[in-house]
C-alpha cells in the first residue's frame, strides 16, 4: 500500500514539497504468514523499504512517523466504512481527490549489476488464485523467486528448477525487477514495484480479493490457467 500511494504523492510534488512519514508496529488484525508478523510494518521492513522510497526524487524525506504535523493521512482509507474490493492503486486518489496518470512510471531504479533477464516471481501465501498451477514453468529456464524463504520452499515443490535470491532490501528487489525478462506476482510488494517501473508484468489476479490491478503498457492479469500459460509464453518468447 505504501508503493500504491506513490503516484498521488508524485502528482502532489509538482506543487508541494512531499515528506512521507510511516507508522511502524501498528497491529494488524490477521494476515496469514505476514512477513512483519503481527504488524502492518515493523522497523526491519521500514529499513528495507527506505532505500527504494528515498531514491524517488519527488520524496523530500522518508522517515518513521514521530508525531510530525501531517496534511494527508493515508491510513484513513482503512478506517472509513467502505468496501476495499476495488483498485488499490486508487485508494489514495479517492481519499485525496488527486488523479495521477497511472499509466506512467512512478518508480525509479537502476538495473541490477549481476542479475538480469530472469523471469522474476513473488508468490505470497495470501491472495493466491486457486485456479492457478505453476508446474508448467519447469519447462522454462532462468526462473528466479524473490520474497521470503518459506514462500520459495513452497513454490519449489512444483517448480523444481526455480532459483532463489534473498534481496538485501527493496531497492535491490526493484533493481532485479527492472532487469527482468518480465515479473509475475500476486497482490504483494513485487507487483506494485513492477507497476511503478512499468516493466513487462503478470498479475495473478485474486478471485476473492481483486484489489490489485495492472495499468498501462506491458501489464497483464489472469484468472485462469490457459490465460496464464498463453501470456507467459508470449512474454517469454518475444524479442
Amino acid at each position: 500500500d505504501i508503493v500504491n500511494v506513490l503516484p498521488v504523492i508524485k502528482e502532489l510534488s509538482k506543487n508541494h514539497t512531499c515528506n512521507l512519514y510511516i507508522k511502524i508496529n501498528k497491529p494488524i488484525n490477521y494476515y496469514f504468514k505476514h512477513p512483519a508478523g503481527k504488524f502492518y510494518l515493523n522497523e526491519k521492513m521500514f529499513k528495507m523499504l527506505k532505500p527504494l522510497i528515498s531514491n524517488q526524487k519527488y520524496i523530500n524525506n522518508f522517515q518513521i512517523f514521530n508525531d510530525e504535523s501531517i496534511d494527508v493521512n493515508f491510513d484513513l482509507i482503512r478506517e472509513l466504512p467502505i468496501n476495499l474490493l476495488f483498485d488499490n492503486t486508487r485508494y489514495a486518489t479517492l481519499l485525496t481527490g488527486v488523479h495521477p496518470d497511472l499509466y506512467s512510471e512512478f518508480l525509479s531504479a537502476d538495473k541490477h549489476k549481476d542479475i538480469n533477464d530472469y523471469v522474476v516471481i513473488q508468490r505470497t501465501f495470501r491472495y493466491r488464485n486457486q485456479f492457478i498451477d505453476y508446474k508448467f514453468l519447469s519447462d522454462y529456464k532462468k526462473i528466479l523467486f524473490i520474497g521470503i524463504k518459506e514462500e520459495f520452499d513452497d513454490f519449489k515443490k512444483n517448480v523444481k528448477n526455480c532459483e532463489f535470491y534473498d534481496c538485501k532490501d527493496f531497492m535491490e528487489m526493484a533493481q532485479i525487477i527492472k532487469s527482468s525478462k518480465f515479473t509475475i506476482g500476486n497482490s504483494s510488494l513485487a507487483f506494485p514495484i513492477a507497476e511503478g517501473l512499468k516493466v513487462p508484468r503478470l498479475l495473478e489476479a485474486c478471485p476473492y480479493f481483486p484489489a490489485a490491478q495492472p495499468h498501462g503498457k506491458n501489464g497483464y492479469d489472469f484468472f485462469f490457467q490457459d490465460q496464464f500459460e498463453k501470456l507467459f509464453s508470449y512474454l517469454y518468447h518475444r524479442s
